[in-house]
């Protein structure tokens, strides 16, 4: 399922993924077929700029069938492109996902803001399933339903193939039933109590939709869409409202475009007409942070510290060292009383070997950590990472930066069972 065993590194508020080697393989599609090569890789591939294409084309870290080939070399049927890459993985916050239920068929979990389901758009390991996988359980587990990186709560999973079909199939036929709550600018009207105004694509390279009217629909190849609202309060100091909205239907951001497009968009979605009010997640989960940006150096310098902290150095570990001293001391109460002088000349020698093997460990490892910290304060602008990473970024600002829209998922109910997480802490 996974080609490595990923290490992270945090710097809060973030999680980030220690940058390693990745080859992305796709077939050429039907679609690409007579394009010319470095056509189709800046047109289908918006991760990377054209000038970065053609020199990777040149150097040979794109190639067609394991061959090096000219940028314009013309695609065709069964053709295989292989990119070579030093993956730096976005960050995403370090918030916990909470196992709301678990039993032999489902994982129920409610996911944090800022994180991807599963693995798309630069994100692999630094997912919801790839970090259920390596921090919960090694067990394969299949999304029920999607959820978008900035929205908050419930997420279902299966543990097999045949539950995930019957959700599915349910799913496909609106027959589960799905609760969120979002808050929304403005005071919301309480006679509006539906929209069923069909939804299009504007932009897929932006993923970006809009409603339309009935009569619009075929033209625009619109989608049936309906949403149930429900206004639960009105806040006076923020000028917004708490919606309950109930999906009939399950459309690619169905809450956000029908929300919008009534004139009522939430509160902070700046992509559909919210405005950015600052990240207050940072606040409740970080209350402490000083504000700052996390620099791209800081990643790579942090995981070379954290690699060296977990090597033994050749010498025994301050932990086994712990537990030999704390077995050794165990021992010695269990011994006669007769012998209880000699073995406190024991232990006093156990101590003062302990603490002459933790001040070497400490003096080794804060030896390797500033050589490492010497070595990366050259590196002002490490490209050899840069060039390659899907982040593209030399610096992250949680300050500016959305992390977070409000819209959360609450309930959700299958075959007359009822799956409900805790509201968020913006309600």
């Amino acid at each position: 399922m996974y080609e490595i065993k990923p290490q992270y590194v945090k710097i809060s508020p973030f999680r980030f993924v220690q940058p390693y080697e990745h080859t992305y393989k796709t077939n050429v599609k039907a679609r690409w077929q007579g394009k010319a090569f470095i056509d189709a890789m800046s047109d289908e591939f918006r991760a990377y700029t054209r000038e970065y294409y053609q020199q990777a084309i040149l150097d040979g870290k794109i190639t067609i069938n394991q061959r090096k080939v000219n940028p314009q070399y013309i695609l065709s049927d069964h053709d295989l492109i292989e990119h070579k890459v030093v993956r730096v993985e976005p960050p995403i916050l370090d918030i916990p996902i909470k196992i709301v239920e678990e039993d032999d068929d489902y994982v129920i979990v409610s996911k944090p803001p800022s994180m991807i389901v599963h693995t798309g758009g630069g994100y692999h390991y630094n997912c919801l399933v790839a970090l259920l996988y390596f921090e919960w359980k090694p067990i394969e587990l299949f999304v029920l339903h999607r959820l978008d990186r900035l929205t908050s709560g419930l997420l279902l999973l299966s543990k097999n193939k045949k539950i995930a079909q019957q959700f599915h199939d349910a799913n496909s036929k609106n027959v589960v039933k799905k609760i969120y709550l979002a808050r929304v600018h403005g005071n919301f009207p309480e006679n509006i109590t539906e929209t069923d105004r069909p939804l299009y694509c504007v932009s897929m390279k932006d993923a970006i939709f809009a409603a339309c009217s009935h009569e619009e629909a075929k033209e625009k190849q619109a989608k049936e869409a309906k949403t149930l609202l429900k206004k639960i309060s009105y806040d006076e100091f923020t000028d917004s409202s708490l919606i309950e909205c109930s999906l009939i239907t399950g459309k690619t951001h169905q809450i956000r475009v029908h929300l919008s497009d009534l004139g009522y968009p939430i509160l902070n979605d700046i992509g559909y007409g919210g405005k950015f009010v600052g990240n207050k997640i940072i606040n409740k989960y970080f209350p402490d942070l000083v504000d700052r940006k996390i620099q791209q150096k800081e990643v790579l310098q942090q995981n070379e510290l954290n690699v060296v902290q977990l090597e033994d150095l050749d010498i025994i570990s301050k932990d086994i060292l712990k537990q030999n001293f704390a077995k050794k001391n165990q021992q010695v109460q269990q011994l006669p009383q007769i012998n209880q002088q000699q073995d406190d000349a024991e232990i006093i020698v156990k101590k003062v070997q302990l603490e002459q093997n933790e001040g070497i460990i400490i003096q080794q490892k804060q030896f390797q950590n500033d050589k490492l910290a010497k070595k990366y304060e050259q590196l002002d602008e490490p490209q050899e990472v840069l060039q390659d990473c899907l982040a593209g970024k030399k610096e992250w600002d949680y300050s500016n930066h959305p992390l977070e829209i409000y819209l959360h998922s609450w309930k959700y109910t299958h075959q007359g069972r009822l799956f409900e997480c805790d509201p968020p802490y913006w309600m």
